[in-house]
């Protein structure tokens, strides 16, 4: 036994332990920068109402009606469909806490 009271093979063990532990941290942290950086690739142009309302807990009546006809958010009509659509910074905005003007 060695002045501590652990035998070397205990020693080993506990020093083995916390070389796995700080390798663990580590790879946590690069976990999320990866999850970071996946986020931000995976920002569409664009969404729709419904998506919007999905990630908001809301109904797909308060997107439109409420935030897009009475501009509390950012959006526009799609040319092609004459849809509202919501450009994806301002859908993320709201999707990490941001509120529509006026609530």
């Amino acid at each position: 036994m060695s002045m501590s009271g652990l035998s070397q093979a205990e020693a080993m063990i506990l020093q083995s332990l916390s070389a796995l532990e700080r390798q663990v941290a580590e790879l946590s942290g690069q976990l999320e920068e990866i999850k970071g950086v996946s986020q931000m690739a995976s920002i569409k142009d664009w969404y729709t109402t419904g998506e919007l309302a999905q990630v908001m807990g809301v109904a797909g009546y308060t997107v439109r009606e409420r935030w897009c006809n009475q501009g509390r958010i950012e959006c526009e009509k799609d040319p092609a469909t004459g849809k509202w659509r919501i450009p994806g910074h301002e859908f993320e905005r709201l999707r990490r806490g941001g509120r529509p003007q006026g609530i």
